[in-house]
């Protein structure tokens, strides 16, 4: 367990040297605290020119001190309720299917993740990554083998999909933590 003051400092000693965090705004729960790192110009004279918008917040754990950097997209309350509903905890995550009862439902669900997969090309002497997104077709494909995994990547802009799939009973599935799993066509 680690002290606001603690979790202050291991914020301070990753931040580039031009921020710093006002440790009177900070937002607290059982399980740690969110910091908004600001520029010192704007901490220190309140010159508004220096004031960084949309930088973002991060939270500290309390138990471990471990810090997950809230996108700046998403308000405050929004990234702590998708921290609480766990698709934080890991940066890049696996999506495995274990059963398909309806697969026409279960390929049009998938769709919407917007799965991506990378077929390396040479072409002008340079080796192009450049992500495709899986079909309808290639989808089915894989799911008429189970167990299938796909990784999914951050969860972060995803965790309403995941959410919704929950009542959905198309397919039965787990997360995973990806353990190096690429996506392939």
């Amino acid at each position: 367990m680690i002290t606001r003051e603690q979790a202050v400092e291991l914020l301070r000693s990753q931040l580039p040297d031009a921020l710093d965090i006002d440790e009177t705004q900070f937002v607290e729960r059982e399980y740690g605290w969110v910091f908004f790192p600001q520029s010192k110009d704007f901490l220190r004279g309140g010159d508004l020119k220096a004031f960084m918008i949309s930088e973002g917040c991060t939270l500290v754990e309390r138990a471990t001190g471990r810090r997950i950097h809230f996108r700046s997209g998403f308000s405050v309350e929004e990234s702590l309720r998708i921290y609480e509903l766990g698709y934080l905890t890991y940066e890049n995550w696996d999506i495995e299917i274990t059963s398909v009862v309806d697969m026409k439902r279960s390929v049009d669900l998938l769709l919407t993740l917007d799965l991506t997969f990378v077929v390396p090309e040479e072409a002008y002497g340079e080796v192009w990554r450049i992500p495709q997104e899986y079909t309808g077709a290639q989808i089915r494909a894989r799911l008429g083998t189970l167990p299938t995994q796909f990784n999914v990547g951050s969860l972060y802009s995803r965790w309403e999909i995941l959410e919704s799939f929950k009542s959905q009973d198309a397919f039965t599935y787990q997360l995973l933590p990806n353990s190096g799993l690429r996506n392939t066509p």
